[in-house]
């Protein structure tokens, strides 16, 4: 059985990458977890602070699977599409969104602690991509892999809005088709 805070967390990162951070409440956590308001309080007395831990627990995920991917392939391109697949998954049906992505579609309600917690997410991915892409088999200049790694970050969380809008992953395909064919 899962710990109560455990299952908050579960339950608001669900919530936040299928209806948004502002698309749900402590009243609809608790309810959907059977316990009451005071309980999420107790744990995480503002919505801000569950931001920050929902996001410090994504982060570390996502970089786990990414040493993961490091373990599993030598290959700058094998990477990449491990990656690719990374997001693909996240977007789930079409119904779901990577956390930095549903967090980036209203700033406005993030503090600036959370903020720059999705930044340094941003950051350290890109940092990985930037890794994946100066392996032997992946061409690029060292002058334009930031811009690279800033433009697959792009694309990616920009294939998985497709997918969200269009209910579907074939969304999420095909926006990232012609790079899928790159690493081909």
């Amino acid at each position: 059985m899962t710990d109560t805070k455990t299952a908050i967390l579960d339950c608001g990162e669900r919530l936040s990458r299928t209806r948004g951070f502002d698309g749900f409440s402590y009243a609809d956590i608790a309810s959907e977890i059977g316990i009451r308001k005071a309980s999420i309080h107790h744990h995480f007395p503002t919505k801000a602070a569950l931001a920050l831990a929902l996001i410090k627990r994504y982060s570390d995920r996502v970089l786990a699977s990414c040493e993961a991917i490091d373990d599993t392939y030598r290959d700058g391109k094998l990477r990449l599409k491990a990656f690719v697949n990374l997001y693909r998954d996240a977007s789930s049906k079409g119904d779901c969104l990577c956390l930095c992505v549903a967090f980036g579609l209203a700033p406005e309600s993030l503090n600036e602690a959370v903020k720059a917690s999705v930044r340094l997410y941003r950051a350290n991915v890109r940092l990985w991509i930037e890794t994946a892409l100066e392996q032997e088999s992946v061409e690029q200049s060292n002058d334009d892999l930031d811009m690279t790694a800033a433009s697959i970050l792009a694309l990616l969380e920009g294939a998985q809005l497709s997918a969200r809008t269009e209910q579907s992953v074939d969304g999420f395909n095909a926006a990232v088709q012609m790079f899928e064919r790159r690493l081909a």
